[in-house]
Order: C-alpha cells, then sequence, then structure tokens
C-alpha cells in the first residue's frame, strides 16, 4: 500500500483493507447471533454442554499459547486464499488479501477470538457481533496504521523472547477463565465437584506460576533462563503477584468483590473464618446475606400473604455472571438488607435444577422475559408484579427499585 502511485491510493487502499479484515470477523459474529437469536440466547448460555465446550476450547488455546502444539488452519485453505488475492485486482483482490491475512493468523488470533465467543454467552443477541467488531477493528488497526506511515515500522521492537512472554502469559490467563465455564457445568448438573475455595486456590496457584515464569524461575521447554531479572520483568511479575495476594482471603470466605462474579458461589459447606469470626462478635457478615432465601412460589404466597408482606422474587441462574455480581455485591449491603426484611424472598433458579423449566415459565408469565437476572415485587394477593427490574444495577438504583415496590404495595394494601 505505501508503494501505490500517491499516497492518497495508498492510504485509501490501506482503510479499504482494514475494513475487509473487519467484515470478515464480524461476519462470524453475525452469523452466531442469526444461529443463536434472542430467544436462545439464555438456554445457549446455560445448557452444561455449551460450557463444557467453551471450557474445552480455552484450555486448547492455552495449551497453544504455553507452547504445547501449533494451531493452523488447512494449508490448502489459506494457499486458496492467496492465489485469489494474487490473481484479483482492484478492490476484489484487496478483500481476498484480508482474508488470507485472517487465515494466515488464525494460530494467533484463534485464542483470542475464542475468548470473544466465551465472552457471547452473556445473553444478549448482539454481543457477538460488538465483541467481534471491536476485536477486528483492533486487529486491523496495525495494517491501516503502518500503511498511512510506513515509517513506523523502522520504530517496532524487534521480536524476541518478550512475545513468546505475552504469549505465555495470555495462555495462563485462558486457563484462569476456563475454570469459570467449568464450574458453570458443575453447577447446573449439581456435581459439587468446583467450590469456591477451589477455584479461588486454582486462581493463587496459576497467577503465582505465571509471576515466577516472568521472573525467570520457571522456563517452558526451548526456554533459557534469563542471566538477570530486568526493570521490565519485575514490573510486569507485580500485578500477577499482587492479585494473587489478593486472592487469599478469599480462600477465608471473604468478599472478593466483583470476581465474586467469576467464581462458584458460596456454600454453606464452605470454610469460612471471617463467618466465624462475624458469628463469635455478633456482627453481620456477607454470608448472611444468603440466609432466609425460600426457593417455592407457592410456599411463598403462602407466608406472604399471612405476615402481609410482598414478595422479591430474584430470577436467577447458576451461569449468570451477573446474577454473582448483584448477589456478592449488592445484596449484602445494609441498605439493601434493611428493605429485604420487609419483605418475602424467594430466589428461583431457570437454567439448572430440576424446576428450572417451571420457573422460567412462571418468569416469563409474570415479567414477559426470560433474562438474568431479574428482579420482581409481588403483590402475594392478587400475584401482580408492582414492580420489576433486570441486570446489573448500581445500590442507589436497586434501593430505590425496592423503595418503589415496597411503598406501591403499602399504599395499595
Amino acid at each position: 500500500f505505501a508503494k501505490q502511485e500517491g499516497a492518497k491510493a495508498g492510504v485509501g487502499r490501506a482503510l479499504l483493507f482494514g475494513v475487509a479484515i473487519v467484515l470478515t470477523f464480524t461476519l462470524i459474529g453475525m452469523v452466531l447471533a442469526a444461529v443463536v437469536g434472542v430467544s436462545g440466547a439464555q438456554n445457549f448460555a446455560s445448557n452444561p454442554f455449551v460450557n463444557f465446550f467453551i471450557a474445552g476450547v480455552l484450555i486448547a488455546f492455552a495449551l497453544s499459547l504455553l507452547g504445547m502444539y501449533e494451531l493452523q488452519l488447512p494449508y490448502q485453505l489459506t494457499n486458496f486464499l492467496n492465489q485469489k488475492s494474487n490473481e484479483s485486482s482492484g478492490l476484489l483482490g484487496i478483500f481476498f488479501m484480508a482474508m488470507t491475512i485472517s487465515a494466515v493468523s488464525f494460530s494467533c488470533t484463534a485464542p483470542f477470538v475464542g475468548a470473544v465467543f466465551a465472552a457471547t454467552t452473556g445473553g444478549d443477541w448482539f454481543y457477538p457481533i460488538i465483541g467481534m467488531l471491536g476485536f477486528s477493528a483492533a486487529f486491523a488497526s496495525p495494517f491501516v496504521l503502518f500503511a498511512m506511515f510506513p515509517n513506523l515500522l523502522n520504530s517496532l521492537p524487534k521480536s524476541g523472547s518478550w512475545m513468546n512472554m505475552v504469549k505465555v502469559l495470555l495462555g495462563f490467563i485462558e486457563l484462569a477463565a476456563a475454570i469459570k465455564f467449568l464450574s458453570n457445568v458443575d453447577l447446573v448438573l449439581g456435581w459439587a465437584w468446583i467450590s469456591r475455595p477451589f477455584a479461588i486456590a486454582f486462581w493463587i496457584a496459576l497467577f503465582m506460576i505465571a509471576a515466577f515464569y516472568v521472573l525467570g524461575f520457571i522456563t517452558l521447554k526451548n526456554e533459557q533462563k534469563p542471566e538477570y531479572i530486568g526493570t521490565g520483568r519485575l514490573l510486569l511479575s507485580i500485578p500477577f503477584l499482587m492479585f494473587s495476594i489478593y486472592l487469599i482471603p478469599g480462600l477465608m470466605g471473604s468478599s472478593l468483590g466483583i470476581w465474586d462474579a467469576w467464581l462458584p458461589p458460596k456454600q454453606a459447606t464452605d470454610v469460612s473464618i471471617v463467618s466465624t469470626l462475624s458469628a463469635i462478635q455478633g456482627t453481620t457478615s456477607n454470608v448472611d446475606a444468603d440466609a432466609g432465601w425460600l426457593d417455592d412460589y407457592e410456599q411463598a404466597l403462602d407466608e406472604a400473604r399471612l405476615e402481609s408482606v410482598p414478595i422479591f422474587i430474584d430470577f436467577t441462574g447458576y451461569t449468570c455472571t451477573n446474577c454473582r455480581a448483584m448477589e456478592s455485591n449488592v445484596f449484602p449491603l445494609a441498605s439493601v438488607q434493611q428493605r429485604f426484611n420487609q419483605m418475602k424472598k424467594l430466589k428461583l433458579y431457570t437454567d439448572g435444577g430440576t424446576d428450572a423449566k417451571k420457573n422460567q415459565q412462571l418468569q416469563f408469565r409474570l415479567t414477559g422475559n426470560v433474562a438474568l437476572p431479574t428482579y420482581v415485587i409481588l403483590d402475594p394477593s392478587s400475584e401482580m408484579v408492582i414492580t420489576q427490574e433486570l441486570g446489573f444495577i448500581s445500590e442507589e438504583k436497586f434501593v430505590q427499585f425496592l423503595d418503589y415496590g415496597l411503598n406501591s404495595f403499602r399504599g395499595v394494601n
């Protein structure tokens, strides 16, 4: 592109080349969105076989990044695309050139694309398109940038061991992400194999190993230990070490903030020094926020009618990240607990368990959607929805939602 007869022609073709790469990758996201659809996204996200497949893909990509093997597309495909780009001229040639770049770089981009597809299980149909659009735009931008400013190529850092280090670190991160999806399978099928402490311990070990790798204490095959630990290695290792240390209180039952959304939920059988100390001191802990929830709709109706209080329904899911984030970070707050105490609390899982289908049908009948999480404040006498909210929302907005439901119920009754 830089050698075109005129700078404007080269820049224009470079921009078109970038757009072609974006279209190639985004088309994949559009196909996924069309296949999954709006109504099927939630069931797709919670399916244990889908989660197991995604975990397997992440592990396979991670092992590739760690150097166990190389991911490559069939050479017949790349040769065909390269031949077409050489034979064609003009816009068609640029398009085939973009497809060739996308195919040849598959071994580098596949792990990232796999992570994007893993994130598409959030529930909304447009996430595959947005994810692939963002990824492909970032992937194409260097080609366009260097075509517009070819002198920048001379200032690029030379390839070397640092490139392999980045690749290996990304492999560790993808292994950590795989635990989330294996946990989803475990929760939906009720195996109880992957507990919250186990997942945290695995993360701690994994990121400690990553830090030791950066510092040169651990090497992979065909690598040599560095003669000394430079400033760059030291600075790069600090985030991995700090994150490992940050996770340690989670082993003792402490909340880990937003990271709890990616971990299995707390269980009564988990060892929790934090809750034990809180019980001895007579203080309230986050574990107490998990108590007092009913799991039967008819029972909640009967008790709420008897006590003349509204029902708060948490339509949740084992595989729902936003559900975990709300239940770990918003539900335990004192302002929220104060309002929960004035209601009958009901938690219904719609993506797993023996009553999943019945709970999902109830959610659709009451709210008209099957998105997770969905929160409902219900009048037990009329079984009419007073108000509803969905998704991850802030403490302030959630408290306003609870206050509106309580005030509306008292005004009617």
